[in-house]
């Protein structure tokens, strides 16, 4: 991957390459394709127990990899009429996802064959593809072994920096020692906001900032993790007003230490709006600040974190979306 290339070139040519490589599996298969859905940031990968994985290494003025995951490979060969398809269909689909990459750099990118591939223990820079099919899910994940796009690296140094920051506030909050680790940073579309976030009821803290840069924070919570925080904060379960009021704090807690990490970092002042509660399906906690937003922004940086203490551990979700700003601040070097 070239340094030179920044997160949203980046991220469009890994989509246009998922759409290329999900229309070759269905020109080579009976596999009907249903759609696609793109991430790009340091990712780990996640790799079901049952499934099968073919590994291609790229070669040529890079080094970079792709891992084609099959989550039911049964029905994959079953489909191709092939027990011995994933290999070649795994070479085929990458060929179609690095055409794009080969066409940016106005170079060739040969390919190893197909291999099983080591994995990597840590956030790797990545982009994901995840292709929903009639055989299950397929997803690949084109691993960059430099630094990947300019800005990726410096976005994770400064997650990493707004989850301490925030460790530190929840800690004060609660007298509670607290850890927060970001497990994920993720670049997507601000439209792919809602496809991404469980169809299942959630709660949402949502904030305006004004700096520069302004924009949006969302902090989503799962039921189980917002009812955890309304345990620990307020020492009860229910999701009714004292509840809510407990998750507010934390929401807001939350965004000031991450905020405050970006200020730091960009040499500016970011104040926050109190911020609002909102439970519902997924969906609609994440709509409203898409209607807000209109066509002024294009991409959302989020990172999935876990916050532990001695009260237990729950899982969230932050999501920041600034206006008329790339995607700053989470990437500034961009």
């Amino acid at each position: 991957m070239d340094e030179d290339t920044d997160v949203e070139a980046a991220y469009r040519l890994a989509d246009e390459g998922g759409v290329r490589a999900a229309d070759r599996l269905g020109a080579m298969t009976d596999v009907g394709v249903h759609g696609t859905r793109t991430t790009l940031g340091l990712l780990t990968p996640d790799t079901p127990a049952d499934a099968a994985v073919v590994g291609v290494e790229l070669r040529g003025d890079t080094t970079d990899r792709v891992l084609v995951v099959f989550e039911d490979p049964d029905a994959v060969r079953h489909a191709a009429g092939d027990p011995d398809a994933l290999p070649e269909l795994g070479n085929v689909m990458v060929s179609g996802l690095v055409d794009g990459w080969a066409d940016a750099r106005e170079t060739a990118i040969d390919m190893a064959p197909p291999a099983r591939p080591d994995f990597a223990e840590e956030r790797v820079p990545s982009a994901r593809t995840v292709i929903e099919t009639d055989a299950g899910r397929i997803t690949l994940l084109l691993e960059f072994v430099d630094d990947g796009p300019a800005g990726l690296r410096s976005s994770d140094r400064l997650a990493a920096d707004s989850a301490a920051s925030a460790a530190d506030r929840i800690g004060g909050l609660t007298g509670v020692e607290t850890s927060v680790t970001v497990r994920e940073l993720t670049y997507l579309p601000v439209e792919g906001l809602v496809g991404d976030v469980d169809d299942e009821p959630m709660v949402a803290v949502a904030a305006r900032f004004d700096g520069p840069p302004d924009g949006y924070f969302l902090l989503l919570l799962d039921e189980a993790s917002a009812r955890a925080v309304a345990r620990q904060l307020a020492g009860t379960t229910a999701l009714d007003s004292e509840g809510r009021d407990a998750i507010a704090e934390l929401g807001n807690v939350v965004a000031g230490g991450v905020v405050d990490s970006w200020a730091d970092d960009l040499g500016t002042a970011i104040d926050i709006s109190p911020p609002q509660v909102v439970h519902d399906i997924g969906e609609a906690v994440v709509d409203p600040v898409l209607v807000r937003l209109g066509r002024r922004q294009s991409f959302a940086a989020t990172f999935d974190a876990q916050v532990e203490a001695a009260g237990g551990r729950f899982d969230c979700r932050v999501c920041a979306i600034s206006e008329g700003e790339g995607l700053a601040p989470l990437a500034p070097d961009t």
